[in-house]
């Protein structure tokens, strides 16, 4: 038998035996709020929806059933190894009906304050991003001179329960308390609304479906995974790829509005991941070299490159030749002024100037919109390509020649 036909055998065989796929259609197939209104991946929506919950005066008619568990469980699981300003005793009969809750105060996700009890609660909510550097520790200098005679607690939360930076004065919290304690309040509360009990009902399975690990979907797969792992690995080969789509579209654009925007474009100097490209005013101002032992290998000394990954998409100006001079002009213009430009400021003496950065763009896309693939995101990202060739660069080149 050919290794052909042994390939086409195994999959009639996997089509054949759906009865575990099945199981996969029901767990997924459920009509969700949260995942068709596109929240899944919205930490700001996470975080509204959250302050909603532990809001003790709001709608949802729980009362403080959400905040006084959760704290309760939040100091219970840090007590070990922090020096926390309040136990499990005191958090339990603190009034939650005095707290007022704060969004995006001072940039915190949530903050919670208590002039009553002078007690405030900041949560930082990470579940896809990670921590900027000192974010937390920012956050806490934030808050420690204004609430001074308060006791302030300071939680992380995030799915699995990470360590803040920040770490001896931040509780960790993970999204496992949030789904235990939305079920415990739906077993233990018959007279929510209907629209209520839908609502957590909904965030629960879309907590276990996208941010917790689901037990029960992840044996079904692990099981299928063994038995198929073969036409599985060749149906994952030639899946759409949508990181791929969104860069021929990129393209595409570039090239059909190449003359429009003064753009100079090649595909040999292109791939999925990078996009490469310059203009006639930089191909001016810095022309290309004979020389083509450097760099690209190309003989271009600066190139714009649009960078693409599953979590963003952005551009950057590139120079690729340390022994240029005009490359060195540009990046010394460039470095006096990093904030203005987007760019970091770098230490010469220990990060060599080759492949310095010397401008980068706004996102062009983040991370949920290229998940959502290139029908989704078209219309967004052709604003974006046209801002960014229409405005950003016009800018940053101007800037360039001003100074030059």
């Amino acid at each position: 038998m050919t290794e052909e036909k042994k390939i086409v055998e195994r999959l009639e065989e996997f089509i054949l035996n759906i009865d575990k796929l099945t199981q996969i259609t029901k767990l997924k197939n459920e009509v969700n709020f949260f995942e068709i209104t596109g929240m899944v991946y919205k930490e700001i929506k996470h975080s509204n929806f959250l302050a909603w919950l532990l809001n003790a005066n709001a709608n949802h008619g729980i009362g403080d059933k959400f905040i006084k568990r959760f704290m309760q469980n939040v100091i219970k699981q840090n007590k070990d190894n922090k020096d926390l300003p309040l136990d499990i005793i005191k958090i339990s009969f603190l009034d939650f009906s005095s707290f007022i809750i704060r969004r995006e105060w001072k940039n915190i996700d949530i903050f919670l304050v208590s002039d009553k009890e002078k007690v405030t609660i900041t949560i930082e909510n990470k579940i896809f991003a990670s921590e900027r550097r000192n974010q937390t520790l920012d956050y806490r200098s934030k808050i420690e001179p204004i609430y001074s005679d308060y006791k302030n607690l300071y939680i992380y939360l995030t799915p699995e329960g990470e360590e803040a930076q920040d770490g001896d004065y931040w509780c960790c919290a993970d999204y496992y308390i949030v789904k235990e304690i939305i079920e415990e309040i739906l077993n233990e509360t018959p007279s929510l609304t209907p629209e209520v009990k839908l609502l957590l009902k909904n965030y629960v399975s879309m907590l276990r479906r996208n941010i917790l690990k689901d037990t029960d979907l992840e044996k079904i797969c692990i099981d299928i995974y063994r038995e198929y792992q073969d036409v599985l690995e060749l149906i994952y080969k030639y899946r759409p790829d949508e990181v791929e789509s969104i860069s021929e579209y990129i393209k595409d654009f570039l090239e059909s509005n190449a003359e429009k925007y003064g753009i100079i474009i090649n595909r040999d100097n292109c791939c999925k991941t990078y996009i490469r490209f310059t203009t006639k005013f930089m191909d001016k101002l810095i022309p290309i070299s004979q020389d083509k032992t450097f760099g690209w290998n190309n003989g271009y000394n600066l190139m714009y490159e649009i960078l693409l990954s599953e979590n963003k998409v952005y551009c950057v100006a590139t120079i690729s030749n340390a022994n240029n001079e005009d490359c060195i002009k540009l990046y010394n213009i460039t470095q006096k002024s990093p904030k203005e430009f987007n760019i970091t400021r770098r230490n010469a003496e220990r990060r060599p100037i080759l492949w310095a950065r010397v401008f980068r763009s706004q996102p062009l896309l983040e991370k949920e919109q290229i998940q959502n693939g290139l029908g989704e995101c078209k219309e967004a990202l052709e604003k974006q390509l046209i801002k960014l060739l229409e405005q950003e660069i016009p800018n940053y080149e101007k800037k360039i020649s001003e100074r030059w």
